[in-house]
């Protein structure tokens, strides 16, 4: 039921009564940063108590935090269809934002033992970004496979070596 992106795959029904429309997750929580805090918070004191601690791992597809730029010139459908697609175009920023400050409580139930780190595809050219698709091309597998290059990525990278070196 994963991956009923609105107007590309069907929706989801479950054989019940009434009949229950599932939605894809992400529309709620993008990356399952939810389900994971809840399950660090649940077991924190068993985590706290038998490991060195917890290294929160995220890979996204998108920029975090990654805001279109306003445009500076509006001409008539900017004006009729902005106000309706503004939300879906910064839902993931608002996620994140969300999604921060449930992170930001978390590190505190694990004093100085939470690490987070983010890997992020960041397209080599902006305008041959890898497509939302079931099937990707060579180039696009192999934009994806060069985003490990990124130095970002690999500062995290270093990261995490250094963390399990500990």
């Amino acid at each position: 039921m994963c991956a009923t992106f609105p107007y590309v795959l069907p929706n989801a029904f479950l054989p019940s009564n009434p009949i229950v429309d599932v939605m894809d997750a992400g529309i709620r929580d993008n990356f399952g940063q939810q389900t994971t805090l809840r399950y660090l918070y649940t077991f924190n004191k068993w985590i706290n108590e038998n490991t060195s601690g917890v290294i929160y791992i995220q890979i996204r597809d998108t920029r975090k935090n990654d805001i279109s730029p306003i445009k500076k010139t509006k001409d008539l459908s900017d004006l009729l269809f902005e106000p309706l697609f503004t939300m879906q175009q910064h839902w993931s920023a608002m996620q994140d934002f969300d999604q921060d400050d449930l992170l930001n409580y978390m590190e505190g139930y694990f004093p100085d033992k939470f690490h987070r780190v983010i890997f992020q595809y960041v397209p080599q050219k902006q305008d041959k970004a890898a497509a939302l698709s079931w099937h990707l091309t060579s180039r696009e597998k192999l934009d994806i496979a060069h985003a490990l290059d990124n130095p970002a990525n690999q500062s995290a990278l270093e990261y995490v070596v250094k963390l399990l070196e500990e």
